[in-house]
């Protein structure tokens, strides 16, 4: 295990950076929890690629969290890589915690961070992601749950709960929504691939910061998961229904076939078949090895069409790179610093 080393002084203040596609006044849960555990040593930067908000919002927000260092920036580019880069740009750190829009830091969440990068061979910092649920949860939900004595996480859902011991993970397990890296180490790596894109611009999504945490790994970077660098992801009823999962499903379909095609054409792996989820697939399995009837059964059914969008998400972005040649240039670009997508957008929801 990697030892906290707590005689070490404290790194450089961190950068907690939020990209965000929603009017700023729906960020205050997300806030309130920042204000409760953030010195004001920190420098928080809240990129905005949606709705542009009035300089009215943006002051009154400054003026409600003061404690906070808050800067709002606009940036037009739209999609989630955009708000990334452009809060590295922006930002002066050498830690760089990134937030999503729609969680809660715990109350330790902040000295955990600085803790764990008080040792120089951590890079990357994680930690557990539980759920606020805004209504029931439908019982089909369970399905796309990996559970272990010790683990469980839903990919679909960003939740994530390795135990309550500080230890070593796989980089590939920091997710986006609370996603700490040293700034030295976000260079080395290349920085993020697109993703959280307009929908209508889905062909130009990739793997997110998938990218970042695969490098890490061949790298053999140091990835610690801290049970104190907490966060809560509020779910609202519109991530509970078979739509949005067959929604996330089609667009992860989408990244791991931008991840296939990098793959293959700069690294010379051999192409594959549209990969399946282990556990969904054993389960289609069961379902067919039983003849049980899909429309009957919910979580049977929500399994089939959500692994059938996946497959035409993944089949949809390999042909966009054979038909046109913008994607395929965009797929093998090196790195995403500096880019501008071929064709405007011309709505905000993302995908």
């Amino acid at each position: 295990m990697i030892p906290i080393d707590r005689e070490l002084p404290l790194p450089k203040p961190i950068a907690i950076i939020i990209p965000t596609s929603k009017p700023l006044d729906q960020l205050q849960r997300t806030l309130s929890s920042l204000q409760r555990t953030v010195t004001d040593s920190a420098e928080i930067l809240i990129i905005q690629n949606g709705p542009l908000s009035d300089s009215h919002t943006a002051r009154s927000l400054t003026d409600q969290f003061a404690s906070l260092k808050i800067r709002c920036l606009h940036e037009a580019t739209p999609g989630l890589l955009s708000g990334r880069h452009r809060g590295v740009q922006e930002s002066t750190s050498e830690i760089i915690s990134f937030i999503d829009d729609d969680i809660e830091v715990g109350p330790r969440w902040a000295e955990a961070i600085f803790q764990n990068f008080n040792n120089p061979d951590v890079k990357l910092v994680g930690g557990p992601s539980t759920a606020e649920y805004a209504c029931s949860v439908p019982e089909w939900l369970d399905a796309f749950f990996h559970r272990s004595p010790n683990e469980q996480w839903c990919t679909y859902l960003s939740l994530l709960e390795l135990g309550d011991q500080r230890t070593e993970m796989p980089p590939n397990l920091i997710w986006g929504l609370n996603f700490s890296i040293r700034r030295s180490a976000l260079l080395e790596l290349g920085g993020f691939h697109p993703d959280g894109v307009p929908w209508n611009l889905r062909r130009f999504r990739g793997d997110g910061e998938s990218a970042v945490t695969e490098a890490a790994r061949r790298c053999n970077m140091t990835a610690i998961y801290d049970p104190n660098v907490a966060v809560t992801h509020l779910i609202p009823k519109t991530r509970l229904t078979p739509n949005y999962f067959q929604r996330r499903a089609h667009l992860q379909g989408i990244s791991d076939s931008y991840t296939q095609l990098r793959n293959t054409h700069l690294h010379g792996a051999p192409p594959t078949s549209p990969p399946e989820k282990n556990s969904i697939r054993e389960r289609l399995s069961f379902v067919v090895k039983q003849q049980i009837g899909l429309s009957k059964n919910p979580m049977n059914k929500a399994i089939f069409q959500t692994q059938k969008a996946y497959r035409e998400g993944y089949l949809y972005h390999q042909r966009q790179f054979q038909i046109e040649r913008v994607i395929r240039e965009w797929v093998l670009r090196p790195d995403y610093w500096d880019y501008s997508y071929p064709l405007e957008s011309k709505s905000n929801e993302t995908a």
